[in-house]
């Protein structure tokens, strides 16, 4: 998503709730997310589970696997094979707020187009997917530990 990591998440895998290390408090069951990989969480097609972004801005997100295909030789794991539009900047107010940010961007008139607009230092464009830059940050982000992308 190109988010910054900045904010809590959780993932849900089952019954199973796993978050980061220091927001665990034995409370409420969770579990310590670096317990659980991506094939542990969803073994095969038919398989997901649940990735919760910001709890403020609550970014729910089912990861689900559709297929599983053997890697291919000179091909660098993991890798994106295809997405539609941006991703919602940090911090936006989640899916509502980014409605309105959305509005508040595309219409001049609006009260709050030039504060959005100097808020995302400028250009932004919803519909932009660029698969290759997406590709470059899995790379780099899985290459360092607890690396994001």
């Amino acid at each position: 998503m190109g988010w910054t990591n900045t904010h809590l998440y959780e993932f849900r895998v089952g019954e199973h709730r796993y978050t980061a290390l220091e927001t665990l408090d034995g409370d409420d069951g969770s579990e310590d997310a670096r317990r659980i990989t991506l094939a542990g969480a969803a073994t095969g097609p038919g398989d997901d589970f649940k990735y919760l972004y910001d709890f403020g801005d609550h970014w729910l997100h089912t990861v689900a696997v559709e297929a599983l295909e053997l890697p291919q030789a000179g091909v660098k794991y993991p890798r994106c094979v295809a997405g539609a539009r941006a991703s919602p900047p940090e911090d936006c107010g989640g899916v509502w707020g980014y409605f309105d940010f959305l509005e508040a961007r595309g219409i001049p008139s609006h009260s709050e187009h030039e504060a959005m607009h100097r808020w995302i230092s400028g250009h932004f464009d919803p519909e932009a997917f660029d698969v290759d830059r997406i590709n470059g940050r899995l790379i780099r982000g899985s290459r360092q530990p607890g690396g994001t992308v």
